[in-house]
């Protein structure tokens, strides 16, 4: 068989694998399951004062680095990860009073209402930037230009979430570009987010910006609980990676910061970015070439999840969370 061939037959069958199986969710056993893996996840997901102990020992690895996680036990606690930890320390912080007084704090609540706003078309569609401005706190997936969308997507921008993976020309360090391009200096000096929301634990990695951070040992009991309810989410094949627009909230979720969640702009089309359909965008990139969602994700299937978790009668950690089309 042609090599050729081959590579398209198995990437179509790597994508097929990924779609999910609708029907698996319209049973009222994957509810319940997903009810129980949920109710194993941990509260307390950032690295903050009131989530970590004085001299203890955590993960601070980036994610694609803590593998090694693996190896604690499903019913883990604070001594299996000191104990994995020195064993590791190259990838792991002692906490001490040093780097403990460091940590930022954040009270139960204090956020109050969030609204997490990705990038999905479906913002053209049904406009939600009021909505969206009415929340306390709002956090972006990017440093997105905000007037030119005002209306669709609103202008308040509290906290940006960064995805250092992808800053390669400076290394991780944000200083004023973001992955897609977005300069924060472009923003007015009253959108220009509070602080940056990082994915994994480490010194500041910006130029003055105030930093929050989750990740390592203190997400890993979702992140093997979102592993699993992807997996449960197809019939065969390779399970979708869940995307931004799952994670965050959820981390959000077991935050313990917000009192109650919105999600905008996860479109359950997988298409193309908002502002990537816009004819500015267009003309400046010359052409306007738009880009799917990657291969790896699935948001229709994300957005099935949400919509479950909205409509249960006992909200999960007695927090209010509302996905908007």
């Amino acid at each position: 068989m042609n090599i050729f061939v081959i590579i398209f037959l198995t990437h179509a069958s790597f994508c097929q694998g990924r779609r999910g199986n609708y029907d698996l969710l319209e049973d009222g056993e994957f509810d319940a399951r997903l009810k129980f893996l949920l109710g194993q996840v941990n509260s307390g997901t950032f690295f903050t004062k009131e989530n970590v102990e004085e001299n203890t020992w955590h993960v601070t690895s980036r994610w694609w680095r803590s593998h090694f996680l693996e190896r604690v036990p499903r019913d883990f606690n604070q001594s299996d990860v000191d104990n994995l930890c020195l064993k590791r320390k190259e990838s792991c912080r002692l906490f001490d009073k040093k780097e403990w007084d460091a940590l930022p704090t954040v009270k139960p609540g204090s956020w109050k209402s969030c609204a997490v706003v990705g990038y999905g078309s479906n913002l053209l569609k049904n406009h939600r930037g009021k909505t969206i401005d009415s929340f306390d706190t709002v956090i972006r997936l990017g440093m997105v230009t905000l007037n030119r969308y005002a209306v669709e997507a609103g202008v308040k921008n509290t906290f940006v979430y960064i995805r250092d993976r992808k800053l390669r020309k400076t290394r991780g360090n944000f200083i004023d570009e973001d992955k897609n391009g977005f300069r924060a200096s472009h923003l007015n000096e009253t959108q220009r987010p509070e602080a940056l929301i990082y994915s994994s634990f480490r010194d500041n990695p910006t130029e003055g910006w105030a930093t929050f951070s989750f990740g390592g040992d203190l997400t890993l009991r979702l992140s093997r609980a979102l592993s699993r309810i992807m997996e449960e989410t197809i019939s065969s094949g390779l399970p979708p990676d869940p995307s931004s627009g799952l994670v965050l909230p959820m981390v959000l979720l077991f935050s313990g910061h917000c009192t109650r969640i919105g999600i905008f702009g996860i479109s359950n089309s997988m298409g193309p970015r908002y502002w990537e359909m816009s004819k500015v965008h267009k003309r400046n990139v010359g052409g306007g070439k738009t880009r799917k969602l990657a291969s790896n994700h699935n948001t229709k299937l994300e957005a099935l999840i949400w919509k479950k978790i909205e409509k249960f009668t006992s909200p999960i950690q007695n927090i209010e969370v509302k996905f908007y089309d």
